[in-house]
């Protein structure tokens, strides 16, 4: 299949196309070109299952970008897997204190423009999620002049990484993708929607609830910008308010839905705390969320976190896994078996950590 369709950029130089009548399970590649000397690089994506169709599945991830690591060594390696898709779990791009739709423009500009993006977002399709950094450093709806800031932010978010809206009349960041009977990604904001005491929106808890108890699909990813896992055994209650263990009704009512229901194959995709990990939700097993799994995507290119670079936390019996680098994640997810298979890589390309689980 060729086709050529003309295109006018429209303000700030972007074009935003919506491709229509593609096939499912499909590699499709894209040239933009201005003139017969000038092209840019190809760009592939492959669309999703058909309803009803299942293979495996392999996804990647990260978040926090910084510039520690800039240009992101490891989202170029990333672009060397041949992925379904790329999870962006937050903290895209560091624009804190940008206040003006121009200067978060300039920043999400100078970011998509680096090697590691340019060579991530050529090779396969993001699903994406905001976090605190790409409006201001733990921003809150309480804070007067930041709470400004969010709306252009968010335009420019929207015009640079655009997405189909939720179902929500709000035009909601929050949504679900289908992957044929073999995955349903949920995607929360869970920082957009802070207020009055609430983590969510009480329809986004109710939408993640009810899109849970229907999903057909043999895996449920949910995409998770700060975590949900409890880490009060380690550290106590320290910034609880920043991830859904500060807001423990929520957070009961919707790990409480999931068990009661026996919902199966779900796994948690965050990022936020700057470590690789991969843990249960809970310090035992038999406590509430402890017989399902999280992953903290990335770093990209953050500082590391000090509870890890300290030594104050390590591997252990919750989490099997905790690295003191940066990476980006894999995940297959083989159907057939409801296994997934993660590995962690670093900006060498080198696997440092593996775990099979079974969902």
């Amino acid at each position: 299949l060729q086709s050529q369709v003309d295109l006018e950029p429209g303000d700030n130089e972007r074009v935003t196309y919506v491709l229509e009548d593609l096939q499912p399970d499909q590699a499709y590649t894209l040239i933009a070109h201005r003139d017969e000397q000038t092209f840019s690089e190809p760009t592939r994506f492959r669309t999703a299952l058909d309803f009803g169709a299942d293979r495996i599945i392999r996804f990647g991830a990260s978040s926090c970008m910084g510039n520690n690591q800039r240009p992101w060594p490891t989202l170029s390696r990333a672009a060397e897997r041949d992925f379904d898709f790329f999870i962006l779990s937050g903290d895209m791009v560091y624009a804190d204190n940008s206040a003006t739709e121009s200067k978060y423009r300039d920043v999400w500009n100078a970011s998509l423009g680096e090697q590691g993006y340019r060579d991530l977002s050529s090779s396969t399709s993001f699903i994406t999620i905001w976090d605190d950094h790409e409006v201001d450093n733990n921003w809150s709806w309480t804070d007067p002049i930041v709470s400004t800031w969010v709306e252009p932010a968010r335009r420019v978010y929207e015009e640079v990484l655009p997405w189909v809206h939720g179902p929500s009349d709000e035009n909601s960041l929050w949504r679900q993708l289908s992957w044929g009977t073999t995955l349903d990604v949920f995607v929360l904001d869970s920082r957009g929607e802070r207020r009055n005491g609430d983590y969510v929106s009480a329809s986004q808890l109710l939408w993640l609830k009810d899109a849970l108890l229907s999903s057909q699909s043999r895996f449920k990813i949910i995409v998770n910008s700060v975590p949900i896992t409890d880490f009060s055994y380690w550290f106590g209650e320290i910034e609880a308010d920043d991830r859904w263990q500060g807001y423990p009704e929520q957070r009961n009512e919707l790990l409480s839905h999931i068990e009661d229901h026996a919902i199966d194959g779900v796994l948690w995709v965050s990022g936020d705390f700057h470590y690789p990990q991969l843990g249960r939700l809970a310090f035992e097993e038999e406590d509430l969320g402890g017989r399902y799994y999280e992953i903290l995507a990335g770093p990209a290119g953050s500082n590391i976190n000090p509870l890890v670079t300290t030594g104050l936390l390590q591997s252990n019996d919750q989490f099997p896994i905790v690295l003191e680098t940066w990476t980006y994640v894999s995940v297959t997810l083989d159907p057939s078996d409801g296994t997934a298979s993660i590995e962690f890589v670093d900006g060498d390309g080198a696997v440092v950590a593996t775990r099979l689980l079974e969902l």
